[in-house]
């Protein structure tokens, strides 16, 4: 064949093999873009780097569960990062199995050492491992699954991952999640896991957990090259800890006891440094397995689930399940209360979900069997982050409570979704609605001496059970009684107290206090009690304490100033000694004087065998008394006379002096008073003792210091107070009633003597009138805001008042510094007008006086405000506004739909748009759209004056607005939507659909198979045309020049249109002489003979980019 038909054959091939590596990158690239289109007024976030992905034949086939696998690997090891050797198996598998397979690589820096810091060999891990060659692996946790060695094929591994990998045969009966977020310097990290099944899950359960570097980037390596995925760089241990190569001080893997309700272990406290190249690289993995320590190794299945956060994209979850009682704030329920039951289910995986399925809420029998409650509701299409939620009543006549079942259980579930890995685990969840018991109550139970003496107490403790999982004692109440043994006549007003002790010690009790009235019998007592719970469910009374207590029988005595410590606690104070007069017959009020503990004054029986004694007044409580004469000691001083009494309380009989002073006395006298004066809100005091004499009845003059004077009436107490303090208490005080009260007052205070004889007198009393400033009440001046320019108007006189005197508007100033010109007070009519042009804080000085020069100053301030911000949302839970848009495609014209959901009444609205290409920055197009208000949805389209929407082209959003209070509202930062796409040839036009759900998540579904079908169609295309170019090649005889040779760029069409600047339709319109070549990111770039460099786009066109 000669070299002109070779080249033609060449060009034709090269042509085929760009064709496909376009097409290729074409399809990942629409994969990539068709998620993006979301709106929010922040600038999008990097995607992670796209791993590589590995196809090549396998033979390995679903084991039916996850298997996990640990891998050994090194720097130097040659059948680890060969070609279809160790490591590429691995990654195989994960590839093809991502939500069946979880593995682990210890890469250490040689092989003959395998078992290093650097490959994972740190406490608290077990290296069950050998401690040396490579490539070696090992099956679930297990010695005996183990492969050392690697071909070159990629099956390495493909019988021992097929075949189960060694997990348990429950494997299925477990469900995990994991997931992994960057806070700061730290990460956020969550590790999920629930038992499923109908039997008990394993016991004795460690989570190993770890986090790796995907791509193992974060070791150097002899030949500098990084090989193998998944390097182990830390594990995650108990208590929020970590342990890797060079720090953290974790010491142990948390023990976990899997159950029917998700549990999860968390940590926070992990710094980014652990793995190099931060969130981007970092993946968490998480083991179930049994057994004494991390890991076991053995030949026995003792791993229960494994999960990595790269796994699981797709995943409903019943996320929220509770009930609540409408007929009781309470935990529980009675038979016949109404329980509602609310549900929300959630897209808690990283993928849209639109493929129906149901949510029914059930009643479980004690059987396991299912009563479903209401019907099923179908699922709504759930974006990412999206809840749906449902409610049921259930009326619980039906239900019977037996006292061997403490709850009814209660089932919300999931049925019928599609593509979930795990529609099981997190799909389920179980809420126990607990039965609301009669309590009981045990025996109440002395605490110290049972014996009582008259006075003393005595404590009882009681406890119960609720009998239920809603009370326990804090919630109920107790109640405790008691009665004469044997006599079955209860009652509990001899206690007191009831207040719960010990709580938080596990020795709660409720502690009563007995305190038996001194009427009771003495003998022995009775006790029970009983318990009450917070539905007011009285419970049955306890087993008597039977002769709980003993109230014994108390003497009577006579209570002197020597013994009153030692009288009955039942006892009057005591008044003192008793003072008669001479040669009178006197009666002595003996309450506080005789007493007994159990026996009124008025049982007992008094008598005397002393002449002084004349009678006991039972009734009245006192006795009779008459002595002849007064008794004085050596120094002439008056002495006690003391009467012996015998006391009888029908039980015992005491004895007992009563010493009493028996005097002369004569009436205190008075001397004319000063009138006293002083200033309203003033006071003064005079001392009384000057004022006053007194005398004994033989005439012997008596110090008046020992007068009680006392306070008998005051004529006007709204207009003043008074009271006596010291000296001796004779000091009369007097104080104005308040600021304002003033005129005239009478006092009358009274002088006893130790008689009890006493003699009034009045005092008279001024209160002058002082002037009040006027006031002002500024309170219309709180938390105002006014606009920019707008008038407000304030009464100063209406706001203020005078105790003393009329309001004059002519006293009044009014100031401000920064008011505008034109604003004033006016002292005719007391009203002040005032704008402001400057926004801000503004003070206005307002100086309120009389007639008698007394001034109160204000100090006001204004907010004054141009205009408010307006936010836009994503969801009517925050912000104000939100934007959405159809039809947001490239040459289509695109519609927005905007709407108001914070309430302010926007009136006046004035929406802009405006249209700017991202890549060139230049803006095109612009827009106003008017609406009178924002009450409902506004819509609208935009369409550029020359041609349609570009790729990257950028459509901005602001709007301004006037709100119900009158001020200017605008949106400070623009909403911003991305044309990133060509409509989907499967996507319809959704203007048709009444449905505001993004079609992003639907689109995403079918490109899988829309690409397959678009790289094998174009492929063939491309084929045809060009066999077809290498005909017209060959036919071509001797030219040479076909304006397509090798690494050059035809020259321009003659007659084409010019291109907008930075963009071409294909390769025919791009600078001639330039070179192809592949970038990073797989993109075809041309690269031009004038230093500019241009990138292929999934249409065909070309993009300056340089």
């Amino acid at each position: 064949m000669t070299r002109r038909s070779v080249a033609p054959l060449i060009l034709t091939a090269l042509m085929v093999l760009m064709s496909w590596g376009a097409l290729i990158d074409a399809v990942q690239e629409t994969g990539n873009e068709t998620k993006g289109q979301e709106f929010n007024t922040f600038e999008p976030i990097p995607s992670l780097e796209e791993e590589p992905v590995i196809e090549y034949a396998s033979s390995a086939t679903s084991p039916g569960h996850v298997v996990f696998g640990q891998y050994i690997s090194s720097d130097n090891c040659g059948h680890c990062s060969k070609t279809g050797g160790g490591s590429d198996t691995h990654h195989l598998l994960k590839n093809n199995f991502p939500n069946e397979y979880v593995y682990i690589t210890y890469m250490s820096a040689s092989y003959g050492d395998t078992d290093t810091t650097r490959a994972g060999n740190v406490a608290p891990y077990n290296w069950a491992w050998s401690t040396g060659g490579a490539p070696d692996a090992y099956f679930g946790d297990r010695t005996d699954k183990n492969q050392g060695g690697a071909t070159a094929n990629y099956d390495t591994y493909d019988t021992l991952f097929s075949s189960g990998g060694g997990m348990a045969s429950t494997t299925n009966d477990y469900t995990m999640g994991a997931t992994i977020s960057q806070n700061g310097g730290t990460y956020d990290i969550g590790i999920s896991y629930g038992y499923t099944g109908s039997g008990s899950p394993a016991s004795n359960m460690k989570l190993y957990a770890a986090l790796v570097d995907k791509d193992c980037t974060g070791y150097s390596y002899s030949s500098g090259i990084p090989h193998g995925w998944n390097c182990w760089m830390g594990w995650l241990t108990s208590g929020d800890t970590y342990k890797s190569k060079t720090g953290g001080t974790g010491t142990s893997f948390a023990s976990v006891t899997p159950s029917a309700t998700s549990q999860s272990v968390t940590w926070s406290s992990v710094p980014t440094s652990v793995v190099p190249g931060g969130l981007s690289k970092a993946v968490v993995i998480g083991v179930l397995m049994s057994g004494s320590s991390v890991s076991v190794g053995g030949t026995s299945a003792h791993v229960y689930h494994a999960v990595d956060s790269t796994m699981n994209p797709l995943d409903l979850s019943i996320t929220d399940f509770t009930y609540s009682n409408l007929d009781a704030q309470t935990t529980g329920f009675l038979t016949g209360d109404t329980l509602k039951f609310d549900a929300t289910v959630g897209n808690t995986g990283t993928e849209d979900y639109s493929s129906g399925g149901q949510i029914q809420i059930y009643q479980v029998s004690s059987t396991g069997s299912e009563s479903p409650l209401g019907s099923a509701v179908q699922l709504n299409s759930l974006n990412v982050g999206q809840t749906q939620s449902i409610s049921e009543q259930l009326d619980t006549s039906g239900i019977v409570m037996e006292p061997n079942d403490p709850q009814t259980v209660f089932r919300a579930k999931l049925t019928g979704t599609q593509g979930e890995s795990d529609p099981v685990g997190n799909n389920v969840l179980v809420v126990y609605a607990a039965h609301d018991m009669f309590p009981t109550t045990s025996k109440p139970i002395a605490n110290g001496n049972t014996a009582i003496d008259r006075g003393e107490t005595l404590d009882f403790e009681v406890t119960g059970l609720p009998n239920d999982n809603v009370d326990d004692l804090g919630t109920m109440t107790a109640e405790i009684q008691t009665s004469i043994n044997g006599a079955n006549q209860w009652n509990g007003d001899w206690f007191t107290g009831g207040n719960l002790m010990g709580v938080g010690t596990g020795n709660e009790r409720y502690v009563f206090t007995v305190e038996p009235p001194n009427s009771a019998g003495s003998g022995g007592y009775d006790i029970r009690a009983r318990m009450t719970d917070a539905r007011g469910q009285v419970g049955d009374w306890s087993p008597i304490n039977s002769n709980a207590y003993t109230l014994m029988n108390g003497l009577p005595m006579v209570v002197t100033s020597d013994n009153v410590g030692e009288a009955p606690g039942n006892c009057p104070a005591y008044p003192g000694q008793p003072t008669v007069k001479v040669e009178t017959i006197e009666r002595i009020d003996v309450s506080g004087i005789i007493c007994d503990a159990e026996t009124p004054l008025d049982q007992l029986v008094i008598s005397s065998s002393n002449p002084a004694f004349r009678a006991w007044d039972a009734s009245a409580g006192e006795i009779e008394v008459k002595f002849d004469n007064v008794q004085t000691n050596i120094q002439n001083e008056v002495v006690t006379q003391p009467i012996q009494l015998t006391i009888h309380d029908g039980e015992d009989s005491n004895t007992g002096t009563l010493h009493i002073m028996v005097i002369e006395n004569g009436a205190p006298r008075w001397s004319s008073l000063p009138t006293q004066a002083f200033d309203e809100g003033s006071d003064t005091s005079i001392v009384l003792t000057t004022y006053l004499t007194d005398t004994d009845t033989t005439g012997t003059s008596s110090s008046p210091s020992d007068l009680i004077l006392s306070v008998q009436y005051i004529s006007n107490s709204s207009l003043l107070s008074a009271d006596f303090t010291g000296p001796n208490g004779h000091r009369l005080n007097i104080e104005g009633a308040n600021d304002d009260a003033f005129g005239t007052g009478m006092v009358v205070v009274r002088a006893t003597d130790v008689d009890g004889q006493f003699a009034d007198t009045e005092l008279t009393v001024i209160v002058a009138n002082v002037n009040d400033a006027p006031t002002l009440d500024v309170s219309t001046f709180d938390n105002l805001q006014l606009k920019v320019s707008d008038e407000f108007n304030f009464d100063v006189v209406a706001h203020m008042s005078d105790i003393d005197d009329p309001v004059e508007p002519l006293y009044v100033s009014v100031s401000c510094d920064t008011w505008k010109a034109g604003s004033r007070y006016n002292p005719l009519d007391g009203a002040m007008k005032a704008w402001f042009e400057d926004e801000g804080i503004h003070t206005i000085t307002i100086v309120v006086s009389d007639v008698h020069d007394d001034v109160n100053a204000y100090y006001v301030t204004v907010e004054v405000i141009d205009s408010l911000p307006l936010v836009w949302s994503e969801n009517a839970e925050s912000g104000d506004l939100m934007a959405h848009a159809d039809d947001l495609y490239i040459n289509e014209n695109p519609t927005f739909n905007v709407s108001h959901h914070s309430g302010l009444g926007l009136t006046n609205v004035a929406i802009e748009w405006q249209i700017c290409n991202k890549d060139s920055g230049v803006c095109t197009d612009l827009g106003i759209e008017n609406t009178e208000n924002l009450g409902s949805v506004y819509s609208f389209s935009v369409s550029k004056s020359q041609g349609e929407m570009l790729f990257h082209d950028q459509v901005k959003i602001t709007l301004t607005a006037i709100d119900s209070n009158g001020f200017d509202r605008e949106t400070p930062l623009a909403v911003v939507f991305d044309i990133t796409e060509e409509r989907p040839s499967d996507v319809v036009d959704d203007t048709t659909d009444d449905s505001t759900t993004d079609d992003s998540a639907s689109t995403a579904s079918t490109i899988p198979s829309l690409g397959v079908l678009a790289i094998g169609g174009a492929f063939i295309v491309a084929v045809l045309i060009a066999l077809i170019l290498g005909v017209m090649l060959l036919r071509g005889g001797k030219e040479e020049d076909l304006g397509m040779g090798y690494g050059t760029a035809p020259p321009p069409l003659a007659g084409m249109p010019p291109m907008p600047m930075g963009m071409v339709p294909d390769y025919s319109q791009l600078p001639a002489g330039g070179n192809y070549v592949t970038n990073d990111a797989g993109q075809t770039v041309y690269l031009s003979p004038d230093n500019t460099d241009w990138t292929m786009q999934p249409d065909n066109s070309f993009i300056r980019t340089r």
